[in-house]
């Protein structure tokens, strides 16, 4: 549970208690002194049993004063359901994520908003994140958000290029898998697209290669910067380089920016109880200036990119 789901479920719990303790407690003395207000008023005013008390300004100023229980009480009464309702939404359907990088591009900026698909993996115990529900398995072409196994405190979003069983290569940016039921690898076919679109880091001299992978009939735009090699720093399993078996319960991902991603080829696998849920949509994308001199443009958007809004493949 992030410290985020931490907070609204402590927050929850106890607008719960003062929801519960009003109810109990002070909800039939409210009752009373309403009656009591109401009776008197139909005294004032003469009015006949069964017919409508109209109300003046400072009697409805009176009657929200007997209805109050004070602050805490009126707060708690009033947010219980609502906070109540976000919580299962977020704990169980779905989960807002903010882009934080440009590990994913082109699929993803750095300022698009998301909503993860919480269910598509399993209905989970917010606290443990282990399954209590078995819905459906993750699927090779899936962008997954899940717990960074090194820092569980950390979220990350990637793509899974590999199953349970399977056998995954990546060499001279070409990546291979072999499916755990053959040894017939699977056709991952690219197409190149552009160049120069896009540049690594922002550096112009660092230009990037925009193609289209079709990663066993998902179909996905990738980048891959030809002046770029990190493979010496790829964790061994094994002794081939570049080469991994993927354990049971476990799962390959990668970056769609292939050259500017930390994903399993430096760090391992991803476990099946780390994953949080599918990427479904973009619900908002603010664009901001590249300028770390700059505080105000670092982090205060300069634009609405609208056309980016809608569902993530």
């Amino acid at each position: 549970m992030n410290i985020f789901t931490a907070v609204l479920f402590a927050v929850t719990a106890g607008a719960f208690v003062g929801y519960v303790y009003d109810f109990l407690f002070r909800r039939k003395r409210r009752k009373i002194r309403l009656k009591a207000f109401y009776d008197s008023l139909a005294v004032r005013d003469k009015v006949a049993p069964g017919e409508r008390i109209r109300l003046t300004a400072e009697d409805r100023r009176e009657r929200e004063k007997l209805d109050s229980e004070g602050f805490i009480l009126d707060q708690c009464r009033s947010l219980f359901v609502v906070l109540l309702v976000v919580l299962i939404i977020r704990s169980f359907v779905f989960e807002p994520f903010r882009i934080p990088s440009a590990s994913m591009m082109p699929t993803l900026f750095a300022g698009d908003f998301i909503a993860v698909n919480k269910f598509s993996y399993g209905i989970k115990n917010p606290f443990t994140n282990r399954n209590l529900i078995d819905t459906s398995l993750p699927k090779r072409g899936d962008v997954a958000v899940f717990r960074y196994p090194l820092e569980p405190d950390t979220d990350f979003i990637k793509r899974i290029v590999g199953l349970p069983g399977d056998r995954i290569s990546y060499h001279n940016k070409r990546l291979t898998v072999i499916p755990r039921d053959g040894t017939t690898p699977l056709t991952i076919v690219t197409k190149f697209q552009a160049s120069g679109e896009y540049f690594m880091n922002g550096q112009p001299d660092q230009p990037q290669d925009r193609l289209t992978e079709n990663l066993g009939g998902v179909e996905h735009d990738i980048l891959i910067n030809p002046l770029s090699d990190s493979s010496y720093q790829y964790f061994v399993q094994g002794s081939a380089r570049g080469e991994w078996t993927v354990p049971e319960g476990h799962y390959f991902v990668m970056g769609d920016n292939r050259d500017n991603s930390r994903d399993s080829r430096f760090w391992g696998f991803v476990p099946f109880d780390n994953l949080i849920g599918r990427a479904s949509f973009i619900w908002l994308s603010l664009g901001y200036k590249e300028d770390p001199q700059n505080w105000f443009q670092e982090h205060i958007p300069n634009e609405f990119r609208f056309r980016r809004l809608g569902s993530i493949r």
